[in-house]
C-alpha cells in the first residue's frame, strides 16, 4: 500500500491510496514510488508500510533515546511497537492513529519549510 500526501495551497492534504494485486501493478507502483520521491516533487510524500514500520520502531521504543522535541501523539507508537514486537498486527483503529500521525508530521514540516522560505525571501527584500 503506498499513501500520498499533495501539500497545496494553506494546506489540504490529497491522500492517494495505491494498492496492488498482481506483479505487473507491483511493477508500476514501483514507478510511480520512484517518480514521487524525485526532488522537484518537494510537495509529495510517500508512506509505504516499510516506511510507517520503521517509524513505529524508532519512535515506538520507550528506551530509545528521544528527540528533543518530541511529535504530538507520538504515544501511539508506542502501544503499535509493542502489538509488532509480540508479533501481531497492528489493528486497522490503532493504524489510523498511527497515519494521522504520520499526517501530522508531514503538515509540521511542510509548515516549518514554507516558514523558512518566508524568512529568506524577507530578507532578500529588506536587505541591500
Amino acid at each position: 500500500m503506498m499513501l500520498s500526501l499533495c501539500l497545496q495551497g494553506s494546506w489540504r492534504a490529497c491522500v492517494s491510496l495505491v494498492v496492488g494485486g498482481a506483479p505487473a501493478e507491483e511493477e508500476l507502483m514501483g514507478a510511480l514510488q520512484l517518480a514521487v520521491q524525485q526532488p522537484q516533487r518537494r510537495l509529495f510524500t510517500l508512506l509505504s508500510r516499510a516506511a510507517v514500520e520503521s517509524t513505529i520502531h524508532d519512535l515506538g521504543n520507550p528506551k530509545a533515546k528521544r528527540p528533543k522535541d518530541l511529535p504530538m501523539f507520538y504515544e501511539v507508537m508506542e502501544t503499535a511497537k509493542l502489538l509488532l514486537d509480540a508479533g501481531e498486527d497492528v489493528p486497522c483503529e490503532l493504524m489510523a492513529f498511527v497515519l494521522k500521525f504520520q499526517m501530522l508530521q508531514v503538515k509540521a514540516s511542510d509548515e516549518h519549510r514554507r516558514a523558512g522560505r518566508q524568512v529568506r525571501q524577507t530578507r532578500r527584500t529588506y536587505l541591500p
